[in-house]
Formats: structure tokens, C-alpha cells, sequence
């Protein structure tokens, strides 16, 4: 039977095929998304202000009647309507640009609630624009939520939508908690949370749906997280690794050719590693390492002690680019050994891929490297022993989605030891959240002779572009980032940084990778230079030719996107710019700046900006002092406020709509020991709950197919 709840959101009264497209724009398919599509921010109109008492530059709200309208001059371009209302104590002007639906709208003797900032005009109070809602449409509360407006949707439309699917759907909403946990945090039902933080009659209610809504989330991400490493791991036994003098020797012959010395914190890592995969207890290891520390280094060493003793390790890549850059690597690495790699991606030849997975099958690949194609129920191999996920979370749309096929021919091995490499420098509390149940490695040092990289914040473009054109005359080249595609795009990242600070009522023009694109194409700066873009829409092949060009110096500048972030490596380009720096958050700014000061040459992060918001230029500031990822994760934790009541969005972090990774900390960990409870026992309410669980887990993570144990 399918869930009411995965019906898509045309079913939902007033949304026709036109807004069904643009709410598919922006992630919102069925009406469980619509109903997680939480307020960024609530405006409280129960505050109310008197007219007799009234300041320039003050955000008033007032209840008032209309008590005249002037009619529009058909000769005013602007369509000035004009309404004096008042409340018994005064009288103010209300000035509505192109309002002529204002003249029609509204009647003299009608009761308003009013919302705006006053402002003077010839010695007079009066209002410019001001939010209005009828009297008679206030009887739901004066707390009115505002939604993320985007790709032509008002918040006011989203707010109506919701509320439809609400009164024909609210029936349909599960518990999953276990009864012990809301009778011990005393919590509301999960219908109430929703009717909570989507219709609240006082701010207590929006926190009291929103604690029940965390505790929700955070046992689906448990799920997610317990489920995903079962079927890659299992609860057996893992091949133990014992390195031989053989082994050792090989091991030691890749060290020493490594082009730097291992620092002592990828030492570490190492035995970390050597200890763990030397026992049968399957390892669950994370390597968090701030950009340029060397994790993919110390993942090359683990797979060659692997591969040296006849057994096979695998690495997985969120995208073909960086899987194909993977293999490069650890084939230059591995080109004085016996060890032998495959690259496998969606793109090959049958015939090329046919050679591929009989390799595999055989054992004479030793290290399998590529996206999800290793993962397919078509490839078997035959010892694997260390699977490595580069730059993922635990479970999501990129995550091993089918069960590894593994053949472990007369033995009584039925897991691998798993290790996740992270280049998101979290706090060890955060860390808890995000990855629970793995033992963790840090490596904060940077291998020796890397030139720091000089950060500075700029608002003239052209000083920007004529910085690239003098170090292009020297050969090296330059990213550009924006955070939208087009003019028409709104943004991941303008929306990622509007959930993490209030940016107020500053309205700056986001710019765009295309136009952007225009602008260097057609600058007499930048003539001569030839300039590519790169978005995330893009197929793996098309990213492939576009890096590939850029990495053989065909390109000067590449324009992109935040998909510039994950794993792009070209030591040559020496300037990254972000532009409307002060749009994306601390870590993002400090993941973009890695992908520079790759070389030994001196490189530069310019952060450009016209904002004037005091806290954004702090926080650019920071990046200007600090080159340390985990110093600046712990910065950006000090800055957040209670502004980000709904989920902390910050790239390389877990997608949570409702959870704050910096505040939840402490109730992850009681989920995480809950859920071991659930998913342990046998008796009816786990069983029920499991059940319900799974349902709302393919709801809220659709794309993932969690391993079935």
C-alpha cells in the first residue's frame, strides 16, 4: 500500500501542474517534503504598537481600519495608491508602489493588521510598502512563519499549500518514538509538532513541535547510519591484515617514495589504521583532516598494506572526476610495485568494463577505485577486505546504495574494515552527531613546504581580474566561484547562509557562474584568457572534459559552482575567488580556498564582497586571519545565534531540516543509545516501530536504499 504522505505535492489543493514545477525546482516532490519544508524565521505580529507613539526607523505592528484610499494617477509609472488608516489613538499614510490591486483590494471601513518600518516624509509618519493581512485572516495567531522564497513562490503561497496539506493529511503522520522517550522528555505528538512549527499561536509551541521534530530526525539518521554500515560491514569477522616482511617492505617503498614526509598526525593515522585491521573485529574508522593535511595519502598507504598481502581494498568517490583523480594517484604511487588498480565508472566500454570486473573477480585487481559503479551486485570480489568512502556522509543520495557483493570462498570472513575520510574540520561534540559510532583520526598538520595561502577581502572586481591577468602572464591560473548558475537560479548557498545568520533586510544582487562567464569573456582585463564553467547540473562525462581541459592548462579560468569543492586538484591554479563571499558559510569559504596552494607555488584566496553587514565582514575577517579549518569551525560555532532555529545547513555536513548539529549534540546521544535498544529487541512496540521507521526513512531519504541486514 503507498503512503498518503508520498503522494506528489499537485495533490495538495491549490497547487496546479505550474507550481508543481517550480516546487520540483527546488527538492519538494511529494507532501512529506511540503511538510518538511520548515519556516526559516517567524515574524511575532502579537507585539502591538499604538499610532500616537511612533519612532523613524522603527518595525511596528498595528491593528487598524481604512479610512480613505486615493485613486491612482494613470498617469503615475509607479501606481502610487495612497490609505490613511487609523486605530483610535492617530493616524498614519501607508504608501503602496504599483497598487493598483491595493485600490481594488481594499475598502474604506475594513480592519487591517499592518507591518513595516515608519518613516518621515514632509514632517508626516508613514509607511512604505507595508506587510498587510485582513483582521478576519488573523484567527489562526499572530505568530506568521516565513518560508525560503524561491524560484517564484511567495511565503505566503508555501504557508497556504501547507496548511492544505495539513487538514488532509495530518492523519496520516506516525509515531516513531519509543513511548519511554516522549513520556521522559515529556514531548507532544508528532501531528501537534507539525501544526506547532507550521501554524504556531505563540513562539513556546514552534519550540515544543520543534524538540518533538529533532528527536524524529535524529532516529532516522540513526537508522540511516545503522543500517548503511551493517551492509557494508556486517557484525562478523574481517580478514586481519598481518603485515608480513614482504608487505612491510612494499609498504615502506611507497612511503619512501612519497614526494613529502608523512607528518607525525598521518603517522598516527596510520597506526590507527594498522592496529584496527590487524584485529578480525571489523574496523569503523573516520580520518577527518582539514583541506591539503594528506588524507587521501595515508588512504593510498592503508590500501597498499592490504593489497601487499594478497587482499583487495576498494575506494569509493562521490564524483567520476575526483574517482578518476584517485586513480591517477595511487597508480603513480603504486608504479614500482606488483600491486594492480581498476578504475571503474558508468562511462566505460562493455568491453573495457568486461576486463574490469573479471579482474575483480579473479583477484588480480588488488585496488578497485570509482564512484558507485564498484558497488553494482555485478561486481564480485573476491577478498576485499578495506573499503574506503572518500568525502561522504554515512548514507545520501551518492552513498552505496546496493549491498556489496562479496565472496569470501571457503571462509568464515563476512565483513570488511570501513574507512570514511572527512576534509569537513568539525568539533569532536559535532563529530559525535555526524558520525556516532566510529572511532575518529584527526590530522591537523599540513605536509611540509606548502606556502600558507594569503587571504584578502576585495569588492573591486577589476583589481580582482587584473590579479589574474598578471599571474596568468606567468602561466598559473585561477577558480572563480559564485553561488547561483544563472539569473534565475536562486542558490544553494545564498539559502545554506540565510539558515545560519539573519542577514536582515540587505538586499545585495547575487552573481552567477554564467554571468560571470560573460563578464570575464567580454573583459578587456582578461583578453587573451580563455575561460570554461563548471555547474553541478553537469554529467560526470562533461565535468570530466571540463577539468581535464582546465588541468592541461587549455583554460585559464574556471568559473563554477560550490561542486568545485569536492576533490579538485590542480596544483598550477594559484587564485581562488569567491564572489559574494559573505553569502556562503566559514567551512564552505574554507573548502573552496583548498582546492589552491596545491603546488609550491604562492597562492591566493580572494573573498569578494560588497556587503555592509557587520557580522558577514566578520566573518570574512576571520577568514583572513585564520588558515586552520578547525579553528575556523570552532569561530563559526561561537557566531551562530539562536537565528538558526531550524537545522544547521553548513556544507559537508548532514542535510538535517530540523536538527542543529551544534546544539543537538547531547540528544544524538541519547537517540543513538535509544535506537540500540529498538533495533535490538524483539518486543511488539520495537517491532512496530521499525516498521513505521522504515516507512518514514524512505519518505525522508528517498534516493537511499538503507542495506537490508
Amino acid at each position: 500500500m503507498t503512503d498518503p504522505l508520498s503522494n506528489p505535492v499537485s495533490k495538495i489543493y491549490g497547487i496546479g501542474e505550474a507550481a508543481e514545477k517550480k516546487l520540483n525546482k527546488i527538492g519538494l516532490f511529494t507532501v512529506y517534503d511540503l511538510l518538511n519544508f520548515f519556516p526559516r524565521k517567524y515574524e511575532d505580529w502579537s507585539d502591538m504598537t499604538d499610532l500616537f507613539a511612533l519612532n523613524e526607523g522603527e518595525l511596528i505592528t498595528f491593528k487598524a481600519t481604512v479610512k480613505s484610499i486615493s485613486p491612482i494617477n494613470r498617469y503615475d509609472k509607479l501606481q502610487k495608491c495612497v490609505v490613511v488608516v487609523g486605530d483610535g489613538y492617530g493616524m498614519i499614510s501607508l504608501t503602496f508602489f504599483h497598487g493598483r490591486y491595493i485600490a481594488s483590494e481594499m475598502k474604506v471601513g475594513d480592519e487591517y493588521y499592518f507591518r513595516g518600518v515608519v518613516s518621515v516624509f514632509r514632517g508626516g509618519y508613514m509607511l512604505i510598502n507595508p506587510q498587510r493581512i485582513r483582521a478576519d485572516k488573523m484567527s489562526e495567531g499572530l505568530i506568521r512563519p516565513v518560508y525560503r522564497q524561491t524560484a517564484g513562490i511567495t511565503s505566503k503561497q508555501i504557508e497556504a499549500w501547507i496548511g492544505f496539506a495539513l487538514r488532509d493529511y495530518e492523519k496520516y503522520i506516525e509515531n516513531i518514538l519509543p513511548s519511554k522517550l516522549i513520556k521522559d522528555k515529556d514531548l507532544c505528538s508528532g501531528k501537534e509538532a507539525y501544526r506547532f512549527v507550521h501554524k504556531p499561536s505563540a513562539m513556546s509551541q514552534v519550540s515544543i513541535g520543534r524538540t518533538r521534530l529533532v528527536y524524529e530526525e535524529l532516529v532516522l539518521y540513526e537508522y540511516g547510519m545503522r543500517k548503511s554500515f551493517s551492509g557494508i560491514s556486517g557484525s562478523g569477522k574481517a580478514f586481519r591484515i598481518v603485515k608480513d616482511d614482504r608487505a612491510q617492505k612494499t609498504v615502506k617503498n611507497i612511503v619512501d617514495s612519497l614526494p613529502f614526509k608523512l607528518t607525525d598526525d598521518q603517522k598516527k593515522a596510520l597506526r590507527d589504521i594498522f592496529n584496527d585491521i590487524s584485529k578480525d573485529r571489523p574496523m569503523n574508522r573516520l580520518i577527518q583532516g582539514d583541506v591539503g593535511s594528506g588524507k587521501t595519502a595515508v588512504a593510498a598507504v592503508a590500501m597498499a598494506a592490504v593489497a601487499s598481502t594478497g587482499k583487495q581494498a576498494a575506494l569509493l568517490a562521490p564524483t567520476g572526476v575526483l574517482a578518476k583523480q584517485h586513480f591517477d594517484t595511487v597508480s603513480e604511487m603504486f608504479k614500482d610495485t606488483d600491486i594492480k588498480a581498476v578504475y571503474l565508472h558508468g562511462g566505460m566500454k562493455a568491453s573495457e568494463k568486461k576486463i574490469a570486473l573479471e579482474k575483480i573477480k579473479t583477484g588480480e585487481a588488488k585496488i578497485i577505485i570509482g564512484t558507485h559503479s564498484i558497488i553494482r551486485r555485478e561486481v564480485r570480489f573476491l577478498n576485499l577486505a578495506l573499503f574506503v568512502t572518500d568525502e561522504q556522509q554515512r548514507f545520501g543520495v551518492e552513498q552505496r546504495n546496493e549491498k556489496l557483493s562479496l565472496s569470501f570462498v571457503n571462509s568464515d570472513v563476512d565483513s570488511v574494515h570501513s574507512l570514511v575520510m572527512s576534509a569537513t574540520p568539525i568539533p569532536r561534540t559535532l563529530a559525535m552527531v555526524v558520525y556516532g559510532d566510529m572511532d575518529i583520526s584527526i590530522i591537523r598538520q599540513k605536509p611540509a613546504g606548502r606556502k600558507e595561502i594569503k587571504t584578502t577581502c576585495f569588492s573591486d572586481k577589476n583589481g580582482i581580474y587584473k590579479h589574474i591577468s598578471t599571474l596568468a602572464k606567468r602561466g598559473e591560473q585561477a577558480y572563480i566561484v559564485a553561488p547561483r548558475i544563472d539569473d534565475n537560479d536562486e542558490g544553494d548557498e545564498i539559502e545554506r547562509y540565510e539558515n545560519v545568520f539573519e542577514i536582515g533586510e540587505e538586499k545585495i544582487e547575487t552573481q552567477s557562474v554564467k554571468g560571470i562567464l560573460a563578464e570575464v569573456s567580454s573583459s578587456p582585463i582578461l583578453k587573451g584568457l580563455k575561460a570554461d564553467h563548471l555547474v553541478g547540473s553537469m554529467t560526470d562525462a562533461q565535468k570530466t572534459k571540463v577539468m581535464e581541459r582546465f588541468i592541461s592548462k587549455e583554460t585559464d579560468i574556471l568559473i563554477s559552482t560550490t561542486v568545485v569543492e569536492v576533490g579538485v586538484n590542480n596544483p598550477n591554479a594559484t587564485t581562488m575567488v569567491i564572489m559574494d563571499a559573505d553569502r556562503f558559510g566559514l567551512s564552505t569559504l574554507h573548502q573552496l580556498r583548498g582546492r589552491v596552494g596545491r603546488g609550491d607555488k604562492q597562492s591566493y584566496c580572494i573573498l569578494q564582497s560588497n556587503s555592509k553587514n557587520e557580522l558577514s565582514m566578520a566573518r570574512l575577517k576571520m577568514m583572513c586571519q585564520s588558515n586552520d579549518g578547525f579553528e575556523l569551525a570552532e569561530k563559526d560555532l561561537s557566531l551562530r545565534g539562536p537565528g538558526d532555529f531550524f537545522g544547521t545547513r553548513q556544507h559537508g555536513l548532514p542535510n538535517f531540516k530540523v536538527v542543529n548539529v551544534f546544539d543537538d549534540a547531547e540528544k544524538s546521544v541519547e537517540v543513538r543509545d535509544i535506537m540500540q535498544d529498538v533495533m535490538t529487541a524483539e518486543d511488539d512496540e520495537s517491532r512496530r516501530l521499525i516498521s513505521v521507521i522504515e516507512r518514514q526513512f524512505s519518505l525522508r531519504y528517498p534516493n537511499v536504499e538503507v542495506f537490508r541486514a
